[in-house]
């Protein structure tokens, strides 16, 4: 069962494990460092735990840390939207887990959400967070 959850200072390690991937940093935007140090974990989990209305969360299997998922509320004109990022851990890919987690998140929010996509990642192309093949890459832009 794919849940999510506020981040804690527990995750620390698992996170750094996780997200310290070529594959997986080859596919986000490039705030996010490679290689992904325990350091980088835990500044990541101040900003995520101290902010005063979470936009990051914890992706979990059956109660483990296996990736995590985001959000960048809009402004003006866009604050009904908000973009997702998120990522999963390789060994977890092709699952369906990024999907489970962008329903558990739609339903639960206001506002509609969107994303980029990354061309070379194959498995982001072929849905969108309805399940419908219709997302199309657009060259260029990153899937978070």
């Amino acid at each position: 069962m794919v849940t999510i959850r506020p981040w804690e200072w527990s995750d620390a390690k698992r996170l750094a494990n996780l997200i310290n991937n070529k594959n997986i940093w080859n596919n986000v935007r490039d705030i996010l460092p490679h290689p992904y140090t325990l350091t980088d974990a835990e500044s990541f989990l101040q900003h995520s735990i101290s902010a005063k209305t979470p936009t990051n969360f914890a992706v979990l299997l059956h109660g483990e840390v296996v990736g995590g998922i985001g959000f960048i509320p809009k402004e003006d004109v866009y604050k009904y939207n908000a973009e997702i990022g998120y990522w999963i851990a390789e060994p977890y890919w092709g699952k369906g887990i990024a999907t489970a987690a962008i329903g558990i998140n739609e339903s639960a929010g206001e506002k509609r959400i969107c994303a980029g996509v990354c061309e070379k990642k194959e498995c982001c192309q072929k849905w969108d967070h309805h399940g419908r093949p219709c997302v199309r890459p657009v060259p260029g832009e990153m899937n978070l």
